[in-house]
């Protein structure tokens, strides 16, 4: 879990790749990351690994924010392998898939979204007041 928290503090990270280096990380964590692939849908946006396919040997938790379902997270394995303890998949990667789906509710959602469209109104802010001090400046060049 450290190394989700390690991406998720790095500043210059997209969301999107935030999400894609979370969805490497549960890959390795399973039981078999050779034949492993996740799908992560938030809102409207939908992140997945290269190789995913909906299959038979799934399993999968919804994201809540409040009492709001806000995406899901779905890990399948590509081949079928002995049935454990919920299909394939062993209480300890059901376990981990609760975890990482409270810790992603915690960074993901409206709290983000709003912290996004925050920073680009920012950033917004700061090209017009560039654009406003290069016009100065050049109207007192022209004068």
């Amino acid at each position: 879990m450290l190394e989700l928290t390690t991406a998720g503090d790095q500043v210059n990270r997209t969301l999107e790749e935030f999400y894609m280096s979370a969805l490497d990380i549960v890959v390795a964590s399973f039981q078999f990351p050779d034949i492993t692939c996740v799908e992560l849908k938030l809102g409207d946006e939908v992140y997945r690994t290269r190789n995913f396919q909906v299959t038979p040997w799934k399993i999968g938790r919804g994201l809540m924010d409040n009492d709001r379902m806000i995406g899901y997270l779905m890990v399948c394995y590509l081949e079928e392998k002995p049935v454990k303890d919920f299909g394939p998949f062993t209480k300890e990667e059901k376990n981990l898939l609760i975890l990482i789906t409270r810790y992603l509710c915690k960074l993901s959602g409206e709290k983000i979204r709003d912290e996004l469209d925050k920073f680009k109104q920012v950033i917004s802010s700061a090209q017009t007041m560039i654009m406003i001090t290069m016009l100065i400046i050049i109207s007192t060049i022209c004068e």
